[in-house]
């Protein structure tokens, strides 16, 4: 190990392990918060910039990211689960090479205990930015090591690795998903003629790509979009059930595919993050009978803002994004104006920035160098005016509205219930 390395791992059951030297420093909460930020450039020169030129710079907003607490929660359990994960495969103990060389059933390996987390949250509302954000901070997705014990040649290290629940919700395309998306990160063909072959079993699939991310030592797996597991409840049944108060119950499109989830955490020992929409991750969670599965390393919930006075949006979020404004009269930072940008988006944090920069554009297209509150109301009925009807149901919290979007509406099960009051 080297020096720098030796300083930083400050925790005994870390030390002497390359696996986790090639994860970098600990970060501290303060350094977390730092590294998470993206500030675009502030508007400068705005005056002497045309309105063409000025629409393309108000694009780079698309980047503004000022984490949460949330933000950093995720952030941290993440880290705590990949370096435990490490803990338990030293690659100098010869336990940890057999199940890579095909002894699953050593009696000798010290077996590590399930590790996942879960994210979940309503579209928009920032938990996949949160999840990648915070896995951009490792020095890299792949790290080379130039010499590995129990290897001749460099072995590739793979640390993390997303990949979507395919919308048909079966194993085999999951397969296809996990794999490309192993050989996209590692610059390889190793899956190459499996994807391509016309006879695909899933479960053999799953199996093939496991052996193979295990010896390459993945440390964490990202699933994302996990309501694919099930079918969706069709419109009409949706607003029958919520006319009930209750929430139709969601079918499993195959058996096979969870069971192979619940074999990456209870066998296979590589650490998850699961996320997805509220409705797909409660009945997720139903499905495997108990939630502590998905949330050993943590459970956390990205909600959207509800009102102006929340702490985060007015004393951190929304200063911020009141400097980025290109207009010559740019509107003052009132709790007024914070109000109406809460309420023209839903609390979404994703709408918020396409109406702030639609809002411009409607200047822009009026030829005025000034923003004004009609600004924001004209694009949200027009340039965002798809997205109004969402946010008219979000923002109402009634049942018959929110059925209407199967990723909006609650489940009112107990399970769910603990989930919003922040119990579980």
């Amino acid at each position: 190990m080297s020096a720098s390395a030796k300083k930083i791992q400050t925790v005994s059951a870390y030390r002497d392990n390359p696996l986790i030297d090639a994860l970098g420093p600990i970060f501290d909460p303060l350094m977390l918060l730092a590294n998470l930020t993206d500030m675009p450039e502030l508007p400068i020169n705005v005056a002497q910039t045309p309105f063409h030129i000025r629409l393309h710079q108000l694009y780079s907003l698309r980047n503004l990211y000022v984490p949460s607490n949330d933000s950093k929660a995720v952030g941290t359990s993440m880290d705590l689960m990949i370096r435990q994960g490490y803990s338990y495969k030293r690659p100098g103990n010869p336990e940890t090479w057999g199940p890579i060389f095909g002894d699953r059933e050593s009696h000798h390996q010290r077996t590590p205990p399930a590790m996942s987390m879960s994210v979940i949250g309503t579209s928009g509302t920032g938990k996949t930015e949160a999840i990648g954000r915070n896995l951009s901070l490792y020095p890299s997705q792949v790290y080379i090591h130039e010499k590995f014990p129990q290897m001749a040649s460099e072995l590739p290290q793979l640390i993390f690795l997303r990949a979507d629940v395919p919308e048909s919700g079966r194993s085999e395309d999951l397969a296809v998903n996990l794999m490309r998306a192993f050989d996209q990160a590692l610059d390889t063909k190793r899956f190459a003629k499996r994807i391509e072959g016309k006879r695909r079993d899933g479960p053999a699939m799953m199996d093939e790509w496991r052996d193979v991310a295990n010896a390459h030592f993945l440390g964490v797996l990202h699933l994302d979009e996990v309501q694919n597991f099930f079918k969706i409840a069709t419109l009409k049944q949706r607003r029958s059930i919520a006319s009930k108060e209750n929430r139709p119950e969601l079918r499993v499109i195959e058996d096979g595919m969870l069971k192979s989830v619940l074999s990456m955490t209870n066998t296979w020992r590589i650490p998850l993050i699961f996320s997805g929409t509220p409705d797909g991750m409660a009945a997720l969670s139903t499905r495997l009978s108990t939630a502590q599965r998905l949330v050993t390393c943590g459970h956390h919930v990205m909600h959207p803002i509800k009102s102006s006075e929340d702490v985060f949006f007015k004393e951190i979020f929304f200063p911020i994004l009141c400097k980025y404004q290109w207009v010559v009269k740019p509107m003052k930072c009132t709790s007024e104006f914070a109000s109406l940008i809460i309420e023209l988006s839903g609390g979404i944090m994703r709408i918020v920035i396409m109406l702030w920069i639609a809002a411009h554009r409607v200047a822009f297209d009026a030829g005025r160098d000034e923003l004004r509150e009609s600004d924001f109301h004209l694009a949200a009925d027009s340039y965002l005016s798809p997205l109004k009807p969402a946010v008219e149901a979000l923002r109402s919290d009634e049942p018959l509205k929110l059925a209407r979007y199967e990723d909006l509406l609650p489940r009112s099960d107990p399970f769910w219930a603990g989930l919003t009051a922040g119990i579980i």
